[in-house]
Parts: structure tokens; sequence; C-alpha cells
């Protein structure tokens, strides 16, 4: 039978510049038995159990925010199952697994675990086998995904780590110290079920929360990293790679309250969220309801927690029922998926109206059309002249994709459909741009943009002076293009374009390709099909065309350009200031 002796391995954790005065620890250590053999009795390299103990606060598991925003000395608490990770100074390799035996939901812990008795130690929470000493460095793995804790961030969150220094009596103390900071979001909803005035629904559970990384800032929120012991605190030795910008933080179905708001702490490395950061709030069924989105700096340090304002999280609602998530960016509210309704809202230019859906036989007046109808795509009806390469950017996958999900792709609408007009002609007599009023097939309280307002999408470029009509344009594509669903497939001449859209803010702007109307109106033909969206706006430019904002997936841009007031195309909605 393998000798097992106990000694005594105090923990304390300094915050900031709080540390714990060395008699102060001394008079709370735990004396080990008399019986207890000491180091010196024992066999080199033996291994024995050792007991961590201080009445001291121990590692910042439990957040408690009732006594305080700060992560200080008296708002914390050990939990049950909690384990650290201890390394022999010297030893290169895995670490010893020591449990929490003794002061779950006190300041203080009893932990037991295996390791050779003599020398000193490093030690880090939370437990991972995969961590390893090398020299004085510890590699260890910042989790992309955390669990949400009431009040709290949740376990294993966050990261700490200890050098041990050996007190009078030749007791062991591991003084922890944090690694990481945190981002607090307060959420509230509405109280309504079922829409309001606005179109709005409130009443919403929350399953989980992805805090995104501005791509502009461009550092990991999680990965591998290494964490440098030589200094006198712990600290990271460079940002974590091979992670990603995002962090899920899973919620065991959070129910929001309209009158009191919940907190959700994420875990984040220092140094991080410096040109702003979007928190997307998914349903229990992994759906989004809502985009939280900011450009603000709001950079993370060490032990800081930085609370948000509280957010009110809805989604809407259409005529018909159908629901969409909101992109909340900056100050402005959109629509984050596609339009999908043909019954004009009770408060729009048309109340009541049903749009007509065609596919063949296409007239100028109002009409949408199913992105999804096979035979609108010439790459499958060889009877169309329209085969260029151009033209059949779409492949198998992607038609599948689309086809597969209306609810999320939406319909194409021409102009007249689009803004509320009853006829061709009525569209065409419309020749300049609607003063940020005209709702169309917009649920109420919400409109059709105007090209002036899709400027408010470049929020980051504005706040450094980039202001005016085609800066910012020219790179903010990347920002707004959703990160699934765009064609790997290029056009001739843009094979080697390969930046992926990073949807920095909430907007998933969707490549559902365009639909163009013959010259005679007898029929149509679909395009660029995961290559391709483009986006209707209120302006007019004459009787015959109107601006459209466009997303490519072979460049940067977010551009504009003029269209055929009869051509289909996808529709956002900004709600009414």
């Amino acid at each position: 039978m393998k000798r097992l002796v106990r000694l005594i391995l105090i923990v304390a954790l300094a915050i900031g510049a709080v540390s714990c005065k060395k008699d102060e620890i001394l008079n709370t250590v735990k004396e080990a038995p008399k019986d207890t053999p000491t180091v010196k009795d024992l066999p080199p390299k033996q291994k024995i159990t050792l007991s961590a103990s201080s009445t001291k606060p121990g590692l910042r598991i439990a957040y408690d925010a009732s006594k305080g925003t700060d992560v200080t000395d008296d708002n914390t608490l050990w939990q049950e199952n909690d384990e650290i990770a201890v390394y022999k100074v010297g030893v290169n390799g895995a670490p010893a697994r020591f449990k929490l035996v003794d002061g779950a939901g006190t300041s203080y812990g009893t932990f037991e675990g295996v390791i050779e008795p003599t020398g000193n130690y490093y030690g880090v929470y939370p437990y991972s086998a995969a961590g390893a000493l090398d020299g004085t460095s510890i590699a260890i793995e910042l989790p992309a995904t955390q669990n949400y804790a009431a009040g709290s961030f949740g376990r294993d969150a966050a990261i700490f780590a200890a050098t041990s220094t050996i007190e009078e009596g030749g007791d062991v103390l591991l003084h922890f110290e944090p690694l990481l900071g945190y981002l607090s979001l307060s959420l509230k909803t509405l109280s309504n079920t079922t829409r309001d005035a606005d179109s709005r629904v409130g009443m919403h559970t929350v399953g989980s929360i992805v805090l995104h990384e501005n791509s502009l800032g461009g550092m990991s929120l999680s990965g591998s990293t290494t964490v440098d012991m030589s200094s006198d605190k712990p600290q990271f030795v460079s940002a974590p790679t091979g992670g990603g910008l995002n962090v899920t933080l899973n919620c065991p179905s959070v129910p929001l309250s309209p009158t009191e708001a919940k907190e959700f702490i994420i875990a984040v490395p220092a140094g991080v969220l410096t040109k702003g950061f979007c928190a997307t709030v998914n349903g229990t069924d992994g759906k989004k309801i809502m985009s939280l989105a900011t450009t603000t700096p709001n950079i993370i340090k060490v032990n800081e927690i930085i609370k948000m304002p509280t957010q009110e999280v809805f989604n809407i609602e259409d005529f018909e029922g159908n629901r969409y998530p909101v992109a909340k960016i900056g100050a402005y509210f959109w629509t984050a998926e596609n339009l999908r309704s043909t019954t004009y809202d009770t408060q729009s230019e048309r109340p009541g109206a049903v749009l007509v859906k065609k596919t063949t036989d296409v007239s100028y007046d109002p009409f949408c059309m199913d992105p999804t109808d096979k035979s609108l795509w010439p790459v499958y009806n060889s009877s169309l002249n329209h085969q260029s390469e151009y033209l059949k950017n779409v492949d198998d996958d992607d038609y599948n994709e689309v086809c597969s999900q209306l609810d999320r792709w939406g319909y194409l609408y021409n102009w007249a459909a689009a803004l509320g007009f009853e006829t061709e002609d009525a569209a065409k007599a419309q020749q300049e741009d609607f003063d940020y009023d005209r709702q169309g097939i917009c649920p109420n309280g919400w409109h059709i943009p105007s090209d002036p307002e899709y400027l408010y999408l470049l929020t980051d470029y504005a706040r450094n002076g980039l202001d005016t009509r085609y800066k910012g344009y020219d790179v903010a594509g990347v920002f707004l293009r959703s990160v699934e669903g765009w064609s790997s497939t290029k056009p001739s001449g843009y094979e080697s374009y390969d930046k992926e859209g990073t949807d920095d803010y909430g907007f998933s702007g969707l490549p559902t390709g365009r639909f163009s109307v013959y010259s005679n109106g007898t029929g149509g033909y679909m395009s660029e099909i995961g290559g391709c969206a483009d986006i209707t706006t209120s302006s007019a430019t004459s009787s015959i065309e109107f601006g459209v904002e466009y997303l490519f997936n072979y460049s940067d841009e977010f551009g504009y350009r003029e269209d055929l007031k009869h051509n289909g195309r996808m529709v956002r909605c900004l709600k009414d200031f």
C-alpha cells in the first residue's frame, strides 16, 4: 500500500493590489496532526497527499454581485467539486489534481491531492489535464464555452494562477492571482407576449449568449495561451491563439423579466473589446432573438468587471405572425433576417392587401417571389438563355441550403411591392428619396430604410472620420456579411479572394441572390445565389430606377448602385425613430 502523508497547503488570492498579511494567514493555519511525519522523514520522490486550507478568501469562482460590483475579497465563494492543478517547480509536464473536500459555500476550502512533498509549487484554477509546465511557463486553454451562474460568472470560466511560498513552520502558501477580466450584460424583456404597437414581442427565455470580439480588434477570446510564472504576478505571455473571436455563455433556460434585469457575466482576456463587440442573445431553440452591437471601446482589464447598460431584449412579428430577430447597432434597430411577409400591415400604405407571388409571366406591378423555387434558377432551367459563368454562381449545396430555409432567406420583392405601391405607374411617379417614413411591406413601427439611413451601419468608420458617402463602404462588407451561406465559388478574375464574413454587428447579410425581370415582362431569372445580397432601399433615382445596397462574396465592399424597379431584391427593415 502506498504510504500517504497529510500536509497543509494554504491557498490565498490577491485582487489587484490587495494581498494577505503573513501574520493574518498564519493565525488561521490548521495544525497538522502531531503523528504526521514531516517532509524530511519521507523517502525522496515519494508522493504524498496535500490538504489545501485557508480561512482567507478563496478563488474567485463564484461572484456574489449583491456584495458589490468589484471582484473583491468578500464577495466570492468556493463551490462543490472545485479542483485546482498543482505543479512541482522544476518538474515539467502535467499537473497533480487537487479536489475540494471541505469549505464549499465559504471563502475558504480544503483540497486534497497527490504530489511530491519537497520544493516549491505552481497552482492553476481550474484544473485541466491538458495543462503542462515547461520551465516557468504553463500552457493553458481559455474555453470557448462558459456556463451561466446567477449573478456570477460560471464554474471554470475564470482562470487564476499561484506561486508557492514556504511560511513559518514549513506550511506551503499558494497565493493565487486573477488572469482575466469580465463583461457584465444586464438584460430585461418586454412584458407582452403578443406584438405591441411597434410589432415588438417580449417575454423571452435565454438559451445562450454569444460574445463576439469586433474583428477590427482582432483578439481571440478563447484558445491556447501560456502563463508566465517567473514574475511577481503570474500573467499571460500573449493573447490566446487557435480559438476564435467568439465565446459562448450557455444558459439553462434563463427567463428574462420585464421588471428586474438579469445579469450575465462572461470572463474574457485582458485587452480585448478595444473596437467594441456584439452580443447575440439566443432562445432555448438556438435561434437568435436579438444582437446587441457597440463600437465603443470597452477595454477589459485584469480583475475588473465592465457593466453594460441594461438592454431590453425583443424580436418583432409581422402581420402574418412571422417573427424576426433584431440587431441593435449603436442606437438603431434593424431586422436581422430578410422579410418574408406577403401581407401589408395595418398601418402601411396598403393595409391588409396581399401580394401576388409569381415565378413566370412577371408583370411590373407589385409582386414577390420565392427564391427557393427551382424553376427560377438558370443553372437548372436550360430553356433560359442566361447561362454565363457570372449567373451560374451556384452549386447544389448552395441551392439546397437556400431551398430548405425559406423562413431564413425570405422573399424577393420588386420596388413597387416593397414600398407599398398599388401599380407600376405609382412606383414610377416616385423619383426621389422618402423621408425615412415609408413603411411598405415592413411591420408596424418599422420602415424601408433609405440609402442615407444605411450609413448608420458604418458607425465604426464614422467614429474615425470616415463619414462621407463612399468612405467606409469599401471595407464594411466583410463586417456585415453573415458567417455562413456564402459560396466559395467566385466569378472569373476573383478566384483568389478569400475573406469570410465576420458579422461583427449581427446584421447577418445573407446571399439570397437577385431576381431579374426580362424586358418584355414575360418572366425572369435568378442569379448569384450564395454570392450576392442586394438590399432594397426607399431611395428612388428616376422613374425606373432605385438605390440598392449590395454585398458580394468576392469583395470587401458594402456598395451602392442603381437598379431597375421591376427587379426582385431582398428587404430589411429599420425601426422608426
